[in-house]
C-alpha cells in the first residue's frame, strides 16, 4: 500500500505538532532549538560530533566547556540564547 502525497503532509504535521507539544517556555533552550529543527539529542550529537550524554547535560542546566556550546552552535547555524 501506498501513501499519497497529502497523506504524507499530514502524518508530518501531526508528528511535528506532537514533537513541539513535548516541548515548553519552561524547557531549556537547546531543546526548544532542537525542537524547532526536528532533532533529537542523537540527531544533534552527531551533527555538532559530541556525545549524546554532553547534549543531556547541556539540557539539564549543568556547565560545558565554551567550545562545546560554539559546536552545538555551528551544527545548528544559529547562537544559543542561554
Amino acid at each position: 500500500m501506498s501513501l499519497t502525497d497529502a497523506t504524507r503532509a499530514k502524518i508530518s504535521a501531526t508528528v511535528a505538532q506532537n514533537y513541539r507539544a513535548q516541548v515548553d517556555e519552561s524547557s531549556h533552550p537547546l531543546k526548544r532549538l532542537r525542537a524547532k529543527n526536528f532533532l533529537t539529542q542523537a540527531d544533534l550529537a552527531a551533527m555538532a560530533n559530541l556525545s549524546v550524554q554532553t547534549i543531556s547535560i547541556l539540557e539539564r542546566g549543568r556547565s560545558v566547556s565554551k567550545s562545546t556550546v560554539r559546536r552545538i552552535e555551528a551544527a545548528l547555524g544559529e547562537q544559543l540564547p542561554c
